[in-house]
């Protein structure tokens, strides 16, 4: 058992994040100088790969360590805000790829801030634990299985998508949350077994390897495929937060850090603030009004057709089955029970502008030129009525030529 050192557990978790950002960036920026038409020498992408995979391996070195000094609740937040940071500087700054307005800046210290204090106020250093007893548990075992399940899952998803996408086939939604979710379990899950190295040995070390073997290769897919297929500002933020989120849910579940937190109002707070920072390093406003997806008019327009088509539709089916605009307001015998909130809604009188209004002058249009093509239909009626009928006898010319002959 490694003798615990919270200062060497923080450093070794930032040094983890840095060099994840330099792993995704050696790969980001020859790919972002051939769509300008700069294109790199084979040499030179073999040798971003080559570096790409060092940096993978120096991650995986640093994050194994990093968890046998201190509280896996540490290592993931830690390496998560000085990833955050970093990608602002190397992205922004040194390689000019991505802009970070003041908001995102301001996020970015948000995070960096709320990791300082997660040390004070969050779990502590726990000696001696029966890591057996803690995964025997029936909360760690069904958030273990979740965990490995949507980590293979995703993965295979992520392969696929990237295999349609390389046959033209638009990807880039698909690829993302693969992408997210492949990154957020996999980089848990290796931080959790890889802590398990010096607690177990036999049979369950040899486990705990292979588990870690295919989530670090699964990681380093992820990675390579995020330098070149996804916004890097936007991904990161949502990575971070995920990471973070997910990673204090297996704290609390399977190494029981509810029993060494210092603060619980401070540590609910560092995680809100983790989050709020990491809400504003996302270069769209998620749930702003311009938002197209999931601003406050999108919300407003769903609810709308939510609540309104039901009725647009309920009107074409009474007038398919032939209840004219007048019978709106007769007795129920005289038309279906269908009808019945039809008839309602055309008693209300609605307030011009709003949703309901808007679907009332809409119904009104359709009633009036519903009521001149029934006048329509009428007029032509009567005109043919008032017209001599000129009847054709079969062989024999009309009826007219038939009384002269005879």
């Amino acid at each position: 058992m490694t003798e615990q050192s919270l200062p060497a557990c923080l450093t070794l978790s930032a040094l983890s994040g840095c060099m994840g950002v330099l792993a995704t960036a050696v790969l980001a920026y020859p790919d972002a100088q051939a769509k300008k038409g700069n294109e790199f020498g084979k040499c030179a992408q073999r040798m971003a790969v080559l570096l790409s995979l060092l940096f993978q391996l120096g991650i995986a070195g640093t994050s194994i360590t990093a968890t046998w000094y201190g509280p896996v609740s540490l290592v993931v937040p830690t390496s998560s805000s000085a990833q955050l940071l970093f990608n602002m500087l190397m992205f922004g700054v040194v390689l000019g790829l991505e802009k970070f307005m003041k908001d995102m800046r301001v996020g970015a210290y948000v995070v960096a801030l709320a990791a300082i204090l997660l040390p004070v106020v969050g779990p502590g250093i726990q000696e001696d634990q029966d890591i057996q007893a803690l995964l025997m548990k029936i909360g760690s075992i069904i958030w273990s299985a979740i965990l490995l399940a949507s980590m293979c899952i995703s993965g295979v998803g992520l392969a696929v998508s990237n295999m349609r996408r390389k046959r033209g086939v638009e990807q880039t939604s698909q690829m993302f949350a693969f992408n997210l979710i492949v990154q957020t379990t996999a980089a848990v899950v290796g931080t959790t077994v890889s802590k398990m190295f010096v607690l177990v040995e036999g049979a369950a070390l040899g486990v705990s390897l292979a588990i870690w073997i295919i989530s670090s290769l699964l990681l380093v897919y992820a990675t390579v495929l995020q330098a070149t297929t996804v916004s890097q500002a936007k991904f990161v933020p949502l990575s971070v937060g995920t990471k973070i989120t997910c990673n204090m849910v297996t704290g609390i579940i399977i190494w029981e850090d509810w029993r060494v937190v210092t603060s619980w109002i401070g540590y609910v707070c560092v995680f809100l603030y983790l989050m709020l920072g990491n809400y504003l390093l996302c270069e769209v406003d998620v749930f702003g009004t311009s938002n197209a997806a999931y601003g406050t008019a999108a919300t407003l327009d769903k609810m709308k057709s939510v609540v309104f088509d039901p009725i647009v539709l309920l009107d074409e089916n009474v007038t398919t089955a032939g209840i004219g605009v007048d019978d709106l307001t007769s007795s129920d015998e005289e038309n279906p029970p269908h009808a019945a909130g039809t008839r309602k809604l055309a008693r209300e009188k609605e307030t011009p502008g709003t949703a309901s209004g808007v679907w009332w002058n809409a119904y009104n249009v359709d009633r009036k030129e519903a009521k001149k093509e029934e006048e329509g239909d009428k007029d032509t009626e009567e005109l043919n009525a008032t017209q001599p009928c000129h009847l054709t006898s079969i062989g024999k010319g009309t009826v007219g030529e038939e009384g002269s002959n005879s």
